[in-house]
């Protein structure tokens, strides 16, 4: 009896050893950006997740828990408008609950699979002094080991743009120029899966007047310090039974 129970705890801790490289494929990050510039005025907030042209490897993005700016009511601008809320969805882009129309919200969790060329949710918010959101990324082509293998890489781009759609916000070309049009943040998941971010330059090559914060949930770190204990305290149950 004491065997089939020592058996049985050492199996459960091994289990949840074991369960930690599936846990491999899903990233979670807390993301936080600093819209304080452009506080109380009303702009655009685009999100993009594109695969390379080579075809890259399965990638899913859940973005949920999205606070500090709120829908806005512009009209101003020509796009895809249903009630007061403007809006533009392009490729594989869902909310859940699902949600007509498509849009990024507190309550709603919106996912984006990297399935079609161009995966895009533009949406018009009134911004706060800032805000931030749950990003998670899983699929065979995500491996914070560098294993997925793959042909090509996917692209995560979050951007924000002004009331007319003619300059990107918080974010500028370093040399100055006014007509090309930069993305404020792309996170990259390269064809063996690595994930990094790139924040580009602010007004004149400075730095990016959004600071954006990148932070990783420690959930599988977690889960591998829980799996250690329980393997320990069972090692030691066992050196007491003999």
């Amino acid at each position: 009896m004491h065997i089939a129970k020592t058996l049985l705890g050492t199996a459960c801790c091994l289990g949840l050893i074991l369960i930690e490289p599936a846990f491999g494929n899903t990233l979670t990050f807390i993301v936080t950006v600093n819209t304080a510039s452009v506080s109380g005025t009303t702009g655009y907030i685009d999100l993009g997740l594109d695969p390379g042209s080579l075809g890259a490897l399965g990638v899913t993005a859940d973005i949920s828990n999205f606070t500090g700016a709120t829908l806005s009511t512009n009209t101003t601008t020509t796009g895809t408008v249903d009630g007061t809320n403007l809006y533009f969805v392009d490729g594989n882009v869902s909310t859940t609950p699902a949600s007509a129309p498509i849009l990024l919200s507190a309550t709603n969790t919106l996912t984006m699979v990297n399935s079609d060329p161009n995966n895009e949710l533009t949406q018009a918010l009134n911004f706060g002094s800032s805000l931030s959101f749950d990003l998670v990324f899983f699929g065979p082509g995500v491996s914070p080991s560098g294993s997925a293998g793959g042909t090509s890489g996917t692209i995560f781009t979050l951007s924000f743009l002004n009331d007319p759609q003619t300059a990107y916000l918080l974010s500028s070309d370093p040399t100055g120029s006014t007509t090309s049009l930069w993305a404020t943040n792309v996170i990259s998941v390269g064809n063996t899966g690595v994930v990094t971010w790139v924040d580009n330059p602010g007004p004149g090559g400075g730095p990016a007047d959004g600071t954006v914060t990148l932070t990783p949930e420690p959930s599988s770190q977690l889960l591998v310090l829980i799996s250690a204990g329980l393997l320990i305290l069972d090692i030691r149950r066992r050196k007491r039974i003999a």
